[in-house]
């Protein structure tokens, strides 16, 4: 069952033979090139954004085209490089060795090591990582969300 919010935008110029509009048929307006009644549904789903292009012919909706975007995103923990579900010594190490330029990490773990937020990963961050580790210290927030168009 779809939740969310719906609009619908109408699509090309106005006539005037506008027949009753229905709550299945949405609102349709008719187009100068084609004649026929067009319209656009938008509908908000959670992290989806569909969109569906129908014309109304002979009293019955006809799909023309639809497609959907939806926003990728990620829950990390913050210093949690290895991905086993704590801060430990390790995920320090692999920090360290990613600021000295020992090892290469990808996009997602530079933003879950940046525990300082400075763009960058460096000896601090390692710092920082390892303390929470030994509990000497909390990174805050615990948890991050990335979104895909954090990692380009």
């Amino acid at each position: 069952e779809k939740q969310g919010i719906a609009l619908v935008f109408t699509v090309g110029g106005f006539g005037d033979e506008f027949g009753d509009v229905t709550a299945e048929e949405g609102a349709y307006a008719k187009t100068a090139a084609s004649n026929v009644p067009t319209f656009l549904a938008v509908t908000v789903t959670g992290k989806a954004l569909a969109f569906d292009l129908y014309e109304l012919t002979y009293d019955r909706l006809r799909p023309l085209d639809a497609f959907a975007l939806t926003k990728e995103e990620y829950k990390r923990m913050l210093g949690d490089l290895d991905l086993d579900s704590a801060v430990t010594a390790a995920d320090a190490r692999l920090a360290l060795r990613a600021a000295v330029g020992l090892d290469a990490i990808d996009a997602m773990t530079k933003i879950v090591a940046d525990v300082d937020f400075d763009r960058r990963v460096t000896a601090a961050d390692a710092r920082l990582i390892l303390r929470a580790a030994v509990a000497l210290e909390a990174l805050s927030p615990t948890h991050i969300t990335i979104y895909a168009s954090d990692l380009k």
